[in-house]
């Protein structure tokens, strides 16, 4: 199962968080043999926040060049604290997901309100491509 960390920040405010958060998230794939890929800048806009789409630009780049394997993005702000959980045991038998997100805090509970700085999407799954597609 291939599992591919990513991560992204403008190159002003957020790129030292990101230079910090970077080693732990590095340091997990590593340990776990995934692969890590972060961006500093802004792939598509002109001000500073843009950045934060920057991950919609990642993970459909990484759909057209054929990735089909799992794709977690963590803002720059996200770190991994527990670097011994077994991610692939967790996602094992998950492969019928599209995406794994956790719900925001809204009352009642909105299917489509997600916290969208952390989570893992299967981009082997026909849901994810229509995701990042629409």
């Amino acid at each position: 199962m291939n599992v591919l960390f990513l991560q992204t920040a403008d190159a002003a405010r957020y790129a030292p968080m990101l230079r910090l958060t970077g080693q732990t998230v590095q340091a997990y794939a590593s340990r776990h043999g995934h692969s890590y890929n972060s961006f500093l800048g802004i792939k598509r806009g002109f001000h500073p926040w843009h950045a934060a789409y920057n991950r919609i630009e990642m993970l459909t780049s990484l759909m057209v060049e054929g990735y089909t394997g799992w794709a977690v993005y963590l803002d720059a702000d996200s770190y991994i604290h527990g670097q011994d959980f077994d991610l692939r045991a967790y996602l094992a038998g998950k492969e019928h997901l599209a995406l794994i997100a956790a719900p925001d805090l809204a009352d009642p509970p909105l299917w489509w309100r997600v916290n969208d700085g952390v989570f893992a999407i299967n981009l082997g799954h026909p849901m994810a491509v229509r995701i990042l597609l629409h």
